[in-house]
């Protein structure tokens, strides 16, 4: 108030509160019903701060990645460990209480898996909504901020399956170099199975492109995965599906040749 009676203009606060190193945010407190709040003082302090707004600290990012930069590389995977189970948090809430009413016996582990688990899980089925897109889009951000601290947290396979449940939908919204760039990073961390899922994934993305010969060059890449698992009947699978791209280039020989 100081500030706008001296003539600061509200834009130059917004970028003066830009520059800030760390930033401070009182939250609203909750409501507290009347009988409590006259006798707020005499709970314990523990229990007093429920009923109190939420403090929150915003860095900035060189505040930030000084600070990630100085921890061990324990103590971030511990950090992104937290975060990750921060933001999937409300999926898993779903699958729990999804799984309470099938009357299903899970450990906290298949209660994870059917939460993000891929095309069936509970992330597939909250960004695949077609009756409210903004409550898709919302869902689709946390389930990528999700993602991402499970990556960095070396939980590679994890991170994978909810790839495997949002990229097609992300291409769907026309943000295919996004889905392309994920199903790039789950090829480079993940093995066997996960492996060649996120690689079929990807060769059909570039297929429904037209980029066939980057198409054709995952599917080889695929077949060569399938191989190294000795899994002939998923060798022969990526076999027919080089033949069906190499059809598509005119190459009709070299498809013959592969069926």
């Amino acid at each position: 108030e100081e500030l706008t009676y001296a003539g600061v203009t509200p834009e130059f606060l917004r970028h003066w509160g830009a520059l800030s190193l760390v930033q401070k945010q009182q939250g609203a407190a909750p409501d507290v019903p009347a009988y409590l709040l006259a006798n707020l003082a005499l709970l314990p302090e523990a229990e007093r701060r429920q009923f109190e707004g939420k403090t929150t600290y915003n860095l900035h990012p060189l505040v930030r990645d000084y600070l990630l930069g100085n921890l061990s590389h324990a103590t971030r995977t511990t950090l992104h460990s937290w975060a990750a189970e921060f933001y999937g948090q409300p999926f898993v809430e779903i699958a729990r209480n999804y799984a309470k009413q099938q009357k299903w016996e899970m450990n906290n582990e298949e209660i994870g898996e059917l939460a993000r688990g891929g095309l069936n899980s509970v992330v597939a089925a909250t960004v695949n909504r077609t009756d409210d897109l903004q409550e898709a889009r919302a869902a689709m951000s946390r389930a990528l901020l999700w993602q991402v601290q499970l990556f960095q947290a070396g939980q590679h396979t994890a991170a994978g399956n909810i790839v495997t449940a949002v990229h097609a939908v992300l291409a769907g919204w026309g943000e295919r170099d996004r889905a392309k760039a994920l199903l790039g990073g789950s090829i480079r961390t993940l093995e066997g199975f996960n492996k060649a899922v996120a690689q079929g994934n990807l060769a059909s993305l570039l297929q429904d492109e037209g980029k066939l010969a980057e198409a054709l060059a995952i599917h080889e890449e695929l077949y060569a995965t399938f191989a190294a698992l000795d899994a002939k009947q998923q060798m022969g699978a990526a076999l027919a599906q080089q033949s069906n791209v190499l059809l598509l280039m005119g190459r009709i020989d070299e498809a013959i040749s592969k069926q």
